[in-house]
Order: C-alpha cells, then sequence, then structure tokens
C-alpha cells in the first residue's frame, strides 16, 4: 500500500483488517506485529531487541524495567534507542511504567523499584550487528529520508 491518505486507502485498510481478523487470532496478530516493528538501526522485532539491548533471547526472562523500556522504543525508535539517548529512554521507560500503574497492571511498589534501574545498567555495552555493510545502508536510509 502507498502512504497516500485517501478513502480508497481507507477502504483498503479496513478490508485488509477484516481479512486477517478473520485468519488470525488477536494473539496471533500480536505476536506478528511484535515480530516486524523497528527498534531504530537494524533491530526489527521485540526478540532481536531483547537479545540487541539485554542479551536475552528468552523473552520470559526479562524483568519489568527492561519489558517496559521494550514497549516503549516503537513509537520512535532511534530517539528512544538506550544506545543513543539513555536519558530519553528512562523517560520513555518511566511513561511506560506510569501507564501500567494506571491501568492496574501493576503497583505503584513495582513501578518504583522498576523506575530505580539505570538504563545505562541494564543494557550490554554495545552490540554489532551481523548486517553486512551495515553503515553503508545507514546512511543511503538517512539520505533517502531526507529527500523524501
Amino acid at each position: 500500500m502507498t502512504s497516500e491518505k485517501s478513502i480508497e486507502r481507507k477502504v483498503q485498510e479496513q478490508y485488509l483488517a477484516f481479512k486477517l481478523e478473520q485468519d488470525y487470532s488477536k494473539k496471533e496478530i500480536l505476536a506478528m506485529y511484535l515480530n516486524i516493528i523497528a527498534y531504530g538501526k537494524d533491530i526489527y522485532g521485540v526478540q532481536k531487541a531483547s537479545e540487541a539491548f539485554f542479551g536475552k533471547s528468552d523473552l520470559s526472562k526479562l524483568t519489568l524495567s527492561e519489558a517496559a523500556l521494550l514497549a516503549g522504543i516503537p513509537q520512535r525508535p532511534n530517539a528512544y534507542n538506550p544506545y543513543i539517548d539513555p536519558k530519553l529512554a528512562k523517560e520513555r521507560r518511566n511513561i511506560v511504567l506510569d501507564l501500567m500503574v494506571q491501568h492496574g497492571k501493576i503497583s505503584e511498589a513495582e513501578a518504583k523499584e522498576a523506575k530505580a534501574i539505570k538504563v545505562k545498567d541494564m543494557i550490554q555495552d554495545s552490540y554489532e550487528s551481523d548486517i553486512p555493510y551495515e553503515g553503508f545502508i545507514e546512511k543511503v536510509l538517512n539520505e533517502a529520508s531526507q529527500k523524501t
């Protein structure tokens, strides 16, 4: 689909959403979405993000603070990337934790404990991509986004 905003596109989106919900459960749709969303640079999918940021391939091993950080990143992946801006990543993580309290998913005490953890202490020292020519690809993507 194109990025053009039109009635035709909205009808297509509604049709595709309807077809998707006929073929898959909400849980399956969420899993598909979580496996493709961007987490900045070459990191796509929540599991890859967990591996890149925390060195954890098993999502069930994430702490509350780590999970909240991952939940907040997709809104602005490069801005909330903890390697790029740990302070902004922390602010976003804390917003997610506050929303979890507000919606009754966790207690104030759990949120306070999770907020006390420094983002720099949570993440690995570095993450090396296994994508060949990543620097070149990143440069092309940056130039393309500036020109479009």
